[in-house]
């Protein structure tokens, strides 16, 4: 186990990051509960070995979610104490009191997440697959290719019409998103089908992976890379989203690395800091006008840009205190209704009645101070206390420890590159719970997973009807006697 695991000695580099902040920033912007935290993060890893960096398979989703709650816990708050947090996006200012419970709070989660892990490790029951993912431990036959793309392919003819369409989507994306009308069943179909022209590829690439053992490296390689070229331009179609494609990516390479051949860590970050400004500037490239020149911003500019990014899209106390001083601490709690209408507000005509009570829409609501406005994502944490209070959090997020650590189990037992890569993708956006809302899960769990119940459907329709007309053979052969 420990040589699979990253000896924890490197995060005494935490509290001296976060003791750095505190010497050096203003005194106006000093979080000291910063400090315990770093402390913590810093001593947890010593007592759970589970909630450690995994080495081998360091593109786990459960290292994901681990350097999110610990980006969200140090490098935030380190940010803010030393750039500060621009108030140009949310109405109300967060006190440094309730920053400071609010990084509190995650803390419990952090700690939680941890324990949950732990406990899983600790059943030593076998790691067996559920009934449900037997159906994706086989190679997935060449009609599911073809079937995926033509699906695929439907999907962009509803959602462009024409391939002149398609090239506009690209060359000018805010003329071509501006143009985009109400709610229609086109469109709706459009959504839902285009991602099965990333899965064709998935599936065609995990067939090249599994057909190729023992044989050579090359083709699974090259493949790979054809696939992740094409999942990158069909899933830029969804205005640009930078995580319809990333994801994707991130779990193609990390089944690639833990089944076929390893990728360097070294070549992985190179690759992650050459594309990062790309992916920065696609956020201002959907909107920008062609044309329009954008005023050149001075390094400290920059600077802000970047650091807002992070704070916000981390759920930075900045946002999460606000939240929380309109909830009094605790004191309005909604006792699982607005989790309810997390759930089920992403849902097309069945969610629609639950969307004004929904998590996103409370929390926007507050950190803005009015209606109207629904850009910012609510913390899984910051849901969980405001239904709940820090039981909630706490017992939340014991679960959503042990759910990724089974998922970690299972992709150790699984023997087929799809289904390897199935739940590494579920697990993936998955482990974005540590910062994400539930409503954004739900909402990928719907729109992105065609695929997967059309291929899990159809497999266990089959087994079915085979068992049903074994059974029936056997029944007549009894009869006969």
């Amino acid at each position: 186990m420990s040589r699979t695991r990253l000896h924890p000695l490197w995060s005494i580099a935490l509290p001296l990051l976060v003791l750095s902040a505190l010497i050096l920033g203003p005194p106006e912007r000093r979080l000291f509960s910063a400090l315990l935290a770093s402390l913590v993060c810093a001593v947890v890893p010593w007592l759970l070995p589970e909630a450690r960096l995994r080495t081998r398979e360091y593109l786990s989703h459960v290292n994901l979610a681990l350097v999110l709650l610990q980006i969200k816990l140090v490098l935030v708050p380190v940010l803010l104490m030393a750039v500060g947090a621009r108030n140009d996006i949310f109405a109300l200012p967060a006190s440094q009191a309730s920053m400071e419970g609010a990084v509190l709070i995650d803390l419990v989660a952090y700690v939680a997440f941890c324990v949950g892990l732990q406990l899983r490790a600790g059943y030593r029951t076998p790691a067996t697959l559920p009934s449900l993912l037997t159906a994706f431990d086989k190679i997935p036959p060449a009609i599911f290719v073809w079937t995926f793309a033509a699906l695929g392919l439907a999907g962009f003819l509803f959602t462009f019409g024409t391939p002149a369409r398609f090239l506009e989507y690209f060359l000018n994306p805010a003329e071509v998103l501006k143009q985009e009308g109400d709610a229609s069943v086109t469109e709706f179909l459009g959504t839902i089908l285009r991602p099965f022209l990333a899965f064709s590829l998935v599936t065609w690439w995990a067939r090249a992976a599994d057909q190729s053992r023992g044989i050579g490296r090359w083709r699974p390689a090259f493949f790979g890379l054809v696939a992740a070229v094409g999942i990158t331009i069909a899933n830029m179609t969804f205005s640009f989203n930078r995580g319809a494609f990333v994801f994707p990516l991130l779990a193609l390479a990390a089944v690639y690395s833990s089944r076929v051949r390893r990728i360097s860590p070294v070549l992985a970050g190179g690759v992650l800091l050459a594309l990062m400004p790309v992916l920065m500037a696609l956020g201002s490239y959907r909107t920008q006008v062609p044309g329009a020149e954008k005023p050149a911003g001075t390094f400290h500019d920059s600077l802000l840009d970047l650091s807002e990014n992070i704070e916000v899209y981390a759920g930075g106390p900045q946002l999460t205190g606000v939240f929380y001083s309109q909830l009094g601490w605790g004191e309005h709690l909604y006792f699982g209704s607005s989790i309810v209408s997390s759930v089920l507000s992403p849902i097309p005509v069945l969610g629609k009645g639950f969307r004004e009570g929904g998590g996103p829409i409370v929390y926007n609501q507050a950190i803005y101070g009015m209606s109207g406005i629904d850009d910012q994502i609510p913390p899984f944490a910051s849901e969980l206390f405001a239904n709940f209070h820090i039981g909630g959090v706490l017992f939340g997020f014991v679960g959503f420890g042990v759910v990724l650590a089974t998922m970690e189990r299972w992709l150790g037992t699984i023997t087929s590159t799809f289904g390897a890569f199935v739940i590494q993708y579920i697990a993936t956006w998955g482990a974005m719970m540590s910062v994400w809302s539930i409503s954004v899960y739900v909402q990928i769990l719907f729109y992105f997973l065609g695929p997967v119940y059309l291929f899990g459907g159809l497999a266990h329709a089959r087994t079915w009807l085979s068992q049903a007309a074994q059974r029936n053979y056997f029944y007549k052969e009894e009869l006969s006697q």
